[in-house]
């Protein structure tokens, strides 16, 4: 089994929620004296409710839609017979062969985008020796997402991402629209961090590799497993359709 083994993703360090706590303290303070000498306001108005949130392109191609809690990342078909898929989606021109749509977007920013909806990214499959020797496979974990296909001409149609994939032998679609968010793996080499996921462009896999974004919470790696998926091209429209690709919290 081929699977990369690393520390899950660091988050910003304690020191640096410390140095925005001082900042907010003291804007709350200056504002606070500012309130004093102000002129009364009249009790009406401070009882308005805020304005109500609306999505927002947080990246290009990234948007960030905390009301309705999903983010939506523009795509493009970039295969619809694919005989041995494992991706289902990845960053254009690499692993096109092998992938249904391509992202617009890098794999650090739609990992901002879910961080900033409130996941806690989990991490990818991984394998280690235990004490006896004895290599143990440990599945991939994180918040759970059901994803999406959202066509530009039905944008209150979308289609669940696993009606796209169909199983190698009996020509079923793969059961469950379930996937998790692992958050991929940093690894430093020569001196600089790598976000894999974004360096192997595996960004939705169907198949355990061990650095990808969101996966499927199965046990199979891409070395071996029972797991064998194709394209259920008469369902996909044509290559180079534009469309958005939604990631939604299963919560």
């Amino acid at each position: 089994m081929n699977i990369t083994t690393a520390k899950p993703i660091e988050h910003p360090a304690s020191s640096k929620a410390v140095g925005w706590t001082a900042v907010l303290l003291a804007w709350v303070c200056g504002a606070m004296l500012a309130c004093s000498s102000a002129p009364p306001i009249a009790e009406e108005q401070t009882h308005q409710p805020p304005p109500p949130e609306t999505p927002r392109e947080v990246y290009p191609g990234v948007i960030l839609d905390r009301v309705n809690r999903h983010v939506d990342v523009q795509a493009t078909v970039v295969g619809r017979e694919v005989d041995w898929l494992e991706l289902l989606a990845c960053r254009p021109g690499i692993r096109d062969y092998e992938s249904i749509v391509a992202v617009d977007a890098e794999a650090t920013q739609l990992q901002t985008a879910l961080i900033l909806l409130g996941l806690e990214p989990g991490q990818p499959a991984r394998a280690e020796k235990d004490a006896s020797g004895e290599l143990q496979f440990f599945a991939p974990h994180g918040p759970e997402l059901k994803l999406f296909f959202v066509l530009e001409d039905q944008p209150d149609q979308p289609i669940p991402a696993n009606q796209w994939v169909i199983d190698q032998e009996n020509g079923q679609v793969m059961p469950g629209n379930r996937w998790v968010f692992t958050g991929s793996t940093i690894i430093e080499f020569n001196g600089q961090n790598h976000f894999m996921a974004e360096t192997n462009v595996t960004g939705v896999s169907l198949l355990n590799f061990g650095d990808e974004l969101v996966s499927r919470p199965t046990t199979d790696s891409q070395d071996g497993g029972t797991e064998l998926w194709t394209a259920n091209t008469p369902v996909i429209p044509a290559v180079g359709t534009k469309l958005k690709l939604r990631f939604l919290p299963a919560e």
